[in-house]
């Protein structure tokens, strides 16, 4: 099986290339990280309340991500809803039902300048 990383031979020949996925997560991750790196950067400089800010305004993203379903199904559910292309789930692990998927795009959406994207068009829906 190797490569398939247990997909058939038709739908890894009809995935996304690698690279293109990883080329989103990556600006995804950076995006994430700018923002971590902030609050970290704050508080090393001790600007406490700023990084205090940061910190209370990510919290609620992490939270629903970590704590909504078993991981990684909150993230891909989110990445998906986004327009980023995260893939299906394999059994046992299925996607986010409407309500919850809704609850964590809110969280995001409500997140508002923690949140933010180094590709234009993603949507936040």
């Amino acid at each position: 099986m190797g490569a398939l990383f247990g997909r058939s031979r038709q739908e890894a020949a009809d995935a996304r290339p690698l690279e293109d996925l990883l080329d989103e997560m990556h600006d995804l991750r950076l995006t994430l990280a700018v923002d971590l790196t902030a609050a970290a950067g704050a508080a090393d400089a001790g600007a406490n309340d700023v990084a205090r800010d940061i910190h209370h305004g990510l919290l609620p993203v992490i939270k629903a991500l970590m704590t909504t379903a078993a991981n990684p199904v909150p993230i891909k559910s989110a990445l998906n809803a986004m327009g980023f292309s995260a893939g299906p789930f394999r059994l046992p692990l299925v996607a986010l039902a409407d309500d919850q998927l809704k609850s964590v795009m809110k969280t995001i959406r409500d997140a508002g300048e923690y949140i933010t994207f180094a590709k234009a068009g993603v949507k936040v829906a």
